[in-house]
């Protein structure tokens, strides 16, 4: 969907159409059943339409805050809650962390998840934890970078959407400090100093920051390699796509929102308990 193909009078009357409260955009398919979920608590009835991207969820965002659409936007919070800018509105939802992903994939989930596809229930959560513990703490310098790149505008690709180039192999699932060093390198010619020291204070070498950060496609691709390296170590070979672990994910996502048990619970319940006031 695209407001280039609908006016806004047109988006006013899709409530209606599909009897519904409140229609709600969100960025794309991914997002539709993560909301869903988020918002199961709002006792009335949402249409959720994916509209294609970024650039469009942000021009949605606009118009609300304008008046000129009567909606709900609910969006990947991307870096803002610690670089910004963000639209404080009740409806405009963002994500805990960079993205929807950040709360698909908690160590709970990559527990429950690798377990799933090793046919044991003999993974531990200290292995995914210790595991989650060596990604970040390699990674920090690149995240860093990539919040210090957002503050300076610089437009340089920091970490990108794929880890593999910052393993130690193809297949691997550990980082590779020399790979992630190489390229810490190259950046730090083009960011300048102070929005990279700005960075280090705003991210404080937390690790909770630091997982909120980290942008989610990369920890999906992350979180593939390790579930089929757990799978391998009891004998499974296994092939992952990110379709079916989003899927299994957001199975476990689901259970855990609907029985108050996901870790980010009080961060969704505060922001949808703010747009249901708006919707009475």
């Amino acid at each position: 969907m695209s407001d280039l193909e609908y006016s806004d009078d047109a988006l006013n009357s899709m409530g209606a159409f599909y009897r519904a409260k409140a229609i709600v955009y969100v960025e794309g398919d991914d997002d539709v059943m993560f909301w869903k979920h988020v918002l199961s608590a709002i006792n009335v009835r949402l249409e959720i339409e994916p509209v294609g991207g970024k650039s469009q969820i942000e021009r949605y965002a606009q118009k609300i805050i304008s008046g000129e659409i009567d909606a709900v936007v609910a969006r990947d919070a991307d870096l803002t809650h610690f670089v910004g800018p963000q639209i404080k509105h009740p409806r405009i939802l963002y994500s805990y962390g960079y993205s929807i992903e950040n709360s698909l994939y908690t160590n709970s989930t990559i527990k429950t998840l690798s377990e799933s596809w090793s046919k044991t229930d003999r993974v531990g959560l200290d292995t995914c934890v210790a595991w989650w513990d060596e990604l970040l703490t390699a990674l920090t310098p690149l995240i860093e970078l990539d919040v210090a790149n957002a503050l300076a505008k610089t437009g340089v690709e920091t970490i990108g959407d794929n880890c593999t180039r910052f393993m130690l192999s193809r297949s691997s699932h550990l980082p590779c400090p020399d790979r992630i060093g190489a390229h810490v390198s190259a950046l730090k010619a083009t960011i300048a100093e102070a929005p990279v020291e700005a960075a280090k204070e705003i991210i404080n070498n937390d690790a909770e920051v630091k997982s909120r950060l980290l942008r989610g496609h990369f920890l999906a691709t992350a979180i593939m390699k390790f579930i089929v390296k757990i799978a391998s170590k009891y004998g499974k070979k296994i092939s992952l796509s990110s379709e079916s672990l989003y899927a299994a994910a957001i199975v476990h996502f689901e259970n855990a929102v609907r029985t108050m048990r996901h870790q980010h619970y009080e961060y969704y319940k505060s922001i949808v308990s703010g747009l249901e006031l708006t919707l009475r």
